[in-house]
């Protein structure tokens, strides 16, 4: 089972608690609240909302059962029910996005330098003939590219300075330390797939590497679409 069944698996189950912990809250509301929240989960209804409608219900009906024990009404807390739906779904539109895994960032990365690396191939082989086909990385080496590079971009990935924080706490010391470790053991390890022998590290067509570079970027691009992939560096 993949992290994202398991995610699902927990976002059914916090449905159904927060269907049932609902159902048992609308009774003890106030007449005023109760017709209040008739009137929001119409607008809700009415809305493409991308959020959990049920959390925020949830979370809602908590507030007011909390609040109304003092007299104080959902008018007062929301607004009228129109203006705070407007506001729930404006929110939810930009709310940023959770960053992503490790792994996530191995895989978007490893598309994206492996990718750009196979059409540079690709490309140079096409201009420069039978001398720069020589001198191209084999396939062993193109393969070894896409997970090395994934594995370092997801390191510099992760450890990009906070410029939110105050200065000297954001982590720049250590996100540059990072970036030349990583990148000096990537150019080493590229390097050393290139002593391998050119019977077993074979160089491909150039129509071939600019093939998987092609496939490569446009996975890239359907991953990072898909799973709302946040916070890379390009």
């Amino acid at each position: 089972m993949t992290k994202k069944d398991d995610q699902q698996i927990d976002l059914t189950a916090s449905r159904a608690n927060w269907e049932r912990e609902n159902k048992e809250m609308y009774p003890q509301l106030t007449n005023k609240n109760a017709d209040f929240m008739r009137k929001f989960k119409n607008e809700m209804a009415d809305r493409e909302f991308k959020g959990e409608f049920l959390e925020h219900e949830n979370a809602m009906l908590r507030e007011l059962l909390d609040k109304q024990k003092e007299g104080v009404t959902a008018k007062h807390l929301y607004g009228t029910p129109h203006s705070y739906a407007e506001f729930l779904e404006n929110y939810e539109d930009n709310k940023p996005a959770e960053p992503a895994s490790f792994g996530q960032y191995v895989i978007e990365g490893g598309l994206l330098i492996g990718g750009i690396f196979a059409l540079i191939n690709g490309v140079t082989m096409m201009l420069g003939g039978s001398e720069s086909a020589s001198s191209s990385a084999g396939i062993i080496t193109l393969l070894m590219n896409f997970v090395v590079s994934g594995f370092a971009m997801a390191f510099i990935t992760k450890n990009q300075p906070d410029l939110n924080k105050p200065k000297g706490e954001r982590g720049m010391w250590r996100y540059i330390f990072v970036a030349i470790a990583v990148m000096l053991v990537w150019a080493a390890f590229i390097f050393l797939t290139q002593l391998i022998p050119a019977s077993i590290n074979r160089v491909l067509p150039p129509f071939v590497y600019i093939l998987i570079g092609v496939l490569a970027l446009l996975g890239r691009w359907w991953y990072k679409k898909t799973y709302n992939i946040a916070g890379t560096l390009f």
